[in-house]
């Protein structure tokens, strides 16, 4: 999925799950914890790109039984990379971050009031084409984290039976937000299922957006 970001010669890449690679989670259908075998690095429960572009919060704890279940998916490439963890041993929830910059190196500022609306569009697609249903805005602001401006947007979606775990009709929120890093974006989502509303095992939404930090950005 690539959308036109910084004008005709160049494109931002974002949230590219073809080719993700995935760790953790069960082994089989033993329920038996699966080893990570991370391309990035997890230390002090952060995690760490494997070219240390960006860190972000793991949201379940080194040694936890959530961690231990725990499903993490990468990818890498050089405009984009994309982590996501979960869901976990209980905890079905989704917590997402894709980095994407431009791919000249002499390419303008993101401008996020117009780059911040088609990302979103992308990943509602993606979660209609997922879900088989398109899901709804019920909430969206500006926001500043680390000193940075920030779109956020709460998505609503009536997911029909057969298509999330428990195979029942399920209302998933989605907290999204992209951040601003000037030549580069952060994209944040975390998908919770009804149930688990306030009472997922995981970091919250904002905290998780929070941790979120770029490095090497042009």
């Amino acid at each position: 999925m690539k959308i036109r970001a910084f004008g005709t010669s160049c494109t931002l890449v974002i949230f590219l799950l073809a080719g993700c690679s995935t760790t953790g989670g069960t082994i089989g259908g033993l329920g038996l914890p699966a080893p990570k075998f991370l391309k990035g690095a997890i230390k002090d429960n952060v995690y760490i790109a494997k070219d240390k572009s960006f860190s972000v919060a793991v949201p379940h704890k080194e040694g936890s039984n959530e961690y231990r279940y725990m499903n993490v998916k990468e990818q890498y490439s050089e405009t984009e990379n994309y982590v996501s963890f979960g869901p976990a041993a209980v905890d079905q929830s989704v917590y997402r971050v894709g980095t994407a910059r431009a791919l000249a190196p002499n390419a303008p500022d993101i401008n996020l009031e117009e780059v911040a609306p088609r990302i979103l569009d992308s990943y509602m697609q993606k979660l209609s084409n997922g879900y088989g249903a398109r899901p709804q805005i019920a909430e969206m602001r500006r926001e500043t984290i680390h000193g940075k401006t920030a779109r956020y947007w709460k998505l609503i979606q009536v997911a029909p039976a057969g298509k999330f775990v428990s195979d029942k009709e399920v209302t998933l929120t989605h907290d999204f937000y992209v951040i601003d890093f000037t030549k580069a974006v952060a994209i944040v989502a975390v998908q919770t299922a009804e149930k688990l509303q306030g009472q997922s095992k995981g970091i919250g939404p904002r905290a998780f957006a929070e941790s979120v930090m770029l490095y090497k950005v042009r």
